[in-house]
Order: C-alpha cells, then structure tokens, then sequence
C-alpha cells in the first residue's frame, strides 16, 4: 500500500459534516516477468472468476424505482448476448486478470471519462476485504477469445470506505486504475447517480463460453437502498464483476454503475456520487502516482 491521500468533502449520506475522506492509493509494481507473472493464454483461460453473492431482496423491494427517461436500449431485459468489441461502448471494456491468494483471477473491466488512461472496476477486484492488495495485474481490452490491446497498470486508488470499519462495504466497491498507455479504443463515458431507466451492463460471464468473450444483458434500474442501487433483469453472475451499467447507449455511453453483487435476477451497484467523482478525478491527475 503506498499511502493515503486526504481530502475534505461536504456532509452527504453517511459521512458527517467537517469529516476527512481518505482515498488509499497502491503503486503498481512489476517484478521479473516468469511463470508467476506472465499471462499467458494458459493463465488467462484457467483464471477464477470473483463474485460476492447478495442477500436476497425481500418482497418487491428490487422492482421499485423512480421514473425517469428511457435510454432508449432494444435487447431484450435479461436476455445475455454477446457484445462486438469492435464498436464503443464495448470495445472501452476488457478483462482484468490478477493473482490472489487462491490463484489466478479475472474480473471485467472498462476506460472511462475524459481520459483514456483511467480504468474502473470494482474494489473487490484490486483488494481483499481487509485492505491487502491482489497482484500481477494485466488488462487486455477488447478481449475476446483471447488478443485485445495489452495494458499494464500504474496505480490503483479506492475509497477506504470500502474495508474500514466494515469489511467489503457495498457502498464503495469501486476502483479506479491509471494505466501506463492510452486506450487504443476510445473510452465510455462516466456520470454520476443514474438519470435513466433502460441500463445496459456488460461483463464475462463464466457460463458463457467460459468467461472468453465479452456479454451484454439490458435491464432497468430499481430500487436505491442507501448507497447502492439496483439494476433488474441483470442476469450476469460469476465472471461480471466490475463489468459497466451503460445508461444513453449508442449516444452517451455513460458507464454510471457497475456489477458489485447480486443474484440470478439483479445486479447491486454502488451508488456513484461525489465521493466516487473524487476518488476518479484523483486518479485522472495522476495523484495515485
């Protein structure tokens, strides 16, 4: 861990007014590139997928939502299909691969914003619920049954909300990475909270051809409960995390929430606000560095 970064931020949900907010920044580092390090297409295809499960809604509470303009999206809700990373927004979006503990993993992954050298993903991608980082990153956009551009990574900021003091908080799973080369793709865009209804989420999703090429799955946003939010008919599980929710798809292409957790029927998000816009806008500016 390379330190933290303080940042004073306005009252608003859970922090109380006058409180410090702490952004955790972690240095990438590469050591000699050998058998534990390389990701190879042998250790790429055999890498576990994350996933944290959520607890089950009760009653109607996944179905409630406010009403708000149609983005617009065809697909059929909850019907997955595959997505063509040629084109944006998809072709922003890859797959993360890293080590653990338990071996090598992968999550899913995306350029957003203004820059073309600031990923997001999930916090439970990049760390472990009591704040030890993963290892040996590697992002290859536009994977697709292997290939897509190769990018290694600077840094990695999250909010520390995410572990401290409660382990793997919901509210913050978000992390934001800055790469060492621009996307040579283009990025999506990124917009907090969520003015729209129709989503689309993107991710790779294990029983589907094996986590190798890139899904999407329509839906509507539902429920807010406290600081996350979900998205219905999101029907991805294991192998999406981190994956974007897309709201004025084909026009927009705002990345405005993310698979966190969930169930056969709903994906959770964070609910992205100031605190995720400044944790975003530090690491645009390099300040993970």
């Amino acid at each position: 861990m390379k330190g933290k970064y303080i940042i004073a931020i306005a009252c608003f949900l859970s922090l109380c007014a006058g409180a410090s907010a702490t952004i955790v920044d972690h240095e990438v580092k590469y050591g000699k590139i050998g058998a534990d390090a390389e990701w190879d297409e042998e250790r790429r295809t055999r890498a576990r997928p994350m996933r944290i499960e959520d607890t089950p809604l009760r009653g109607d509470a996944a179905s409630r939502g406010e009403p708000m303009a149609d983005a617009g999206v065809t697909d059929a809700d909850g019907v997955q299909t595959r997505a063509d990373v040629g084109v944006l927004p998809y072709k922003a979006g890859g797959k993360l691969f890293f080590d653990t503990p338990s071996g090598a993993s992968s999550c899913t992954a995306q350029f957003v914003g203004g820059s073309k050298r600031v990923l997001l993903t999930a916090a439970h991608c990049v760390v472990d619920a009591n704040g030890n980082w993963y290892e040996n990153w590697e992002f290859y956009r536009a994977y697709h049954g292997g290939g897509g551009q190769q990018v290694r990574l600077e840094c990695i900021s999250i909010w520390d909300g995410y572990y401290t003091p409660d382990p793997d908080n919901r509210d913050y799973d978000y992390a934001f990475m800055y790469t060492q080369v621009e996307s040579s793709g283009g990025t999506m865009g990124l917009k907090m909270e969520i003015p729209y209804t129709a989503l689309t989420a993107i991710g790779y999703p294990a029983d589907k051809e094996g986590g190798q090429y890139m899904y999407k799955v329509s839906g509507t946003r539902g429920a807010r409960q406290g600081n996350t939010v979900i998205m219905n008919d999101n029907t991805f599980e294991f192998g999406a995390s981190g994956g974007a929710w897309i709201g004025d798809l084909g026009a927009g292409n705002w990345a405005v929430g993310l698979n966190s957790r969930g169930t056969p029927t709903y994906e959770r998000s964070p609910y992205f606000d100031d605190t995720t816009w400044a944790v975003y806008q530090h690491v645009r500016g390099g300040g993970c560095n």
